[in-house]
């Protein structure tokens, strides 16, 4: 390569020699000579671009010479190099590196115990990546996990580390504010990057939720290499728990949890984990929520999380669903929570009784539908088996004025969205014909008020997957969902949801939360009925109440 003519492509193969050699040798622990090949290649990297005048591969070799010195731990250097690449992209408004430059400045000066320098790095480099959002949006790809969590979840780990060593009330609200706007960028992010589509709700249909649930607390769970802190919003302010328990060790508690809980039978180790995860992520805050009177549980999961039934957590005598109604939703920002308009309330219930494409049939999805046009009445229209057709599903979805869409079906979502279904009697109903079906009543004053999918599944362990259940409520443009994290027994299904439709129609005053939680506890105190799995992979997502 070194025999080409000094040109913008020979210096764009250095760059990617350097970066291969590097990433090369860490991933595979390779000699220490790549490294220093690499070293070199980036260095006749950047006397090209001095030679022809470009500062966009001068700011690429430079960064890249600053990320070797920061792998070493010469965080020194790190530091020198990432100003100058930081200000040769500056000179051609280079966004697409400028971020990177500028989170490698925040990351040199956080090893340098330098935390307030550290801090404003790192909000500088969130500034820069909000301009280039919506390129890495329309791009695909997990652009979410490579390129911008990191920005996000660094930032809240430094303050909240911050946060932990002060003693000032009101510097400590505004770490916490912070780290919970930080939080509220993220979850926007990573649904945008799992739809590949800003799918968010137009900012003036947005209600923070902290500002109307004064019986409510609002938790975040943040997962950090080294700790989980729970960022949790009550009634009086934010506060801060930690628990010492790193993201790969909760990962692999969340996963045995949710395998075994899956299984039912006289085993019941499912709750010697989901004790475990109890300890870890309620167990600190317990004192607290019962000083403050909290009765509802709103949960921001992240990664993990997303994939298990926070409901079934277990504090040694009781599940935690028999404490508190629960409810989940990606973040504050993209819920606009308000109660469910009870009078002349519109159902379309849909569903599958018998086996079509391949899939087992769902006989007392009957006796579902019956029971809740039995509440219904003639504010109820039935689509089943042969009249559940895609076309005919999709006309009455979009045309009609319902306030509920109830889809009785077998359901599946995957960690690519383009695969993740609904079953309809002739075909499959995707996210994106969902959307373009209801979702577009989200920009209307009548949005769909409650999606219910009563036989949906999720891959255990896969929290992409997962994260598609959870914007389910979004993609549909409905305020709220009731979904499954996997597939449930047809008769327990029938009787959880047949109940929670009586407890929203008979008490106008309770919440969709403390209706699933009523619901729930119903099926638990049944002798037939009361293992976890049966119960618990039913989720409220979205607006709660």
């Amino acid at each position: 390569t070194r025999r080409l003519s000094d040109s913008y492509n020979k210096a764009e193969n250095y760059l990617a020699i350097g970066d291969l050699l590097r990433t090369t040798q860490i991933k595979y622990r390779g000699p220490a000579h790549w490294r220093q090949e690499a070293y070199a290649v980036f260095q006749d990297a950047y006397t090209i671009a001095q030679d022809i005048d470009n500062k966009r591969i001068a700011s690429y070799a430079l960064g890249y010479i600053g990320m070797l010195y920061q792998d070493e731990g010469r965080y020194s250097e790190a530091l020198q190099y990432a100003q100058r690449a930081t200000f040769a992209a500056q000179l051609v408004d280079a966004h697409e590196s400028l971020y990177r430059w500028e989170l490698l400045s925040a990351r040199a000066l956080r090893a340098q115990g330098k935390t307030e320098e550290a801090i404003v790095a790192y909000r500088v480099a969130m500034d820069t990546l909000q301009k280039i959002r919506s390129d890495l949006v329309s791009s695909g790809g997990r652009a979410y996990k490579l390129l911008v969590g990191p920005v996000f979840f660094e930032l809240a780990d430094i303050l909240l580390t911050q946060t932990a060593t002060l003693d000032n009330k009101e510097s400590i609200q505004q770490n916490l504010i912070e780290v919970r706007n930080t939080m509220e960028q993220a979850k926007v992010a990573e649904i945008e990057d799992y739809f590949e589509h800003e799918c968010v709700l137009p900012p003036e249909q947005t209600t923070r939720l902290d500002q109307v649930a004064q019986d409510s607390a609002v938790i975040y769970p943040v997962l950090l290499k080294n700790r989980t802190e729970l960022l949790v919003s009550f009634p009086s302010g934010l506060q801060q728990f930690t628990t010492k328990i790193g993201v790969k060790a909760l990962s692999e508690e969340v996963l045995k949890f949710r395998r075994n809980i899956e299984q039912i039978g006289r085993d019941e180790t499912y709750k010697v984990y989901g004790e475990n995860l109890y300890d870890w992520l309620i167990a600190p805050l317990e004192e607290e929520l019962k000083r403050q009177h909290i009765t509802t549980l709103v949960f921001i999961p992240d990664g993990p999380l997303r994939s298990i039934p926070i409901s079934a957590l277990y504090d040694g005598e009781r599940f935690l669903i028999e404490n508190y109604a629960i409810a989940t939703t990606i973040g504050l920002e993209l819920t606009n929570p308000q109660p469910i308009e009870r009078e002349n309330v519109q159902l379309l219930l849909n569903g599958l009784t018998k086996s079509v494409q391949g899939q087992a049939a769902l006989p007392y999805v009957g006796n579902e539908l019956a029971n809740i046009q039995t509440l219904y009445g003639s504010n109820s229209r039935v689509l089943k088996d042969e009249s559940f057709l895609l076309q005919t599903a999709e006309k009455e979805m979009s045309e009609g004025n319902y306030s509920i869409v109830h889809i009785a079906s077998h359901g599946h979502f995957d960690k690519d969205h383009k695969k993740s279904y609904l079953l309809t009697f002739d075909k499959k109903l995707t996210m994106d014909r969902l959307e373009k079906t209801v979702g577009l009543r989200r920009f209307q004053k009548e949005s769909l008020e409650l999606l219910v999918l009563s036989a949906c599944e999720t891959a255990a362990g896969d929290d992409r997957a997962a994260l598609g259940l959870a914007g389910i409520a979004l993609k549909a443009g409905a305020r709220s969902a009731l979904a499954t994290l996997w597939l449930v027994n047809d008769e327990a299904t029938s009787e959880l949801v047949s109940e929670f439709y009586n407890q929203i129609k008979i008490d106008t005053k309770i919440s969709k939360a403390k209706a699933l939680q009523n619901a729930q506890v119903t099926l638990i105190r049944e002798g037939d009925y009361k293992h976890p799995n049966l119960w618990a992979p039913f989720l409220l997502l979205g607006n709660w109440l």
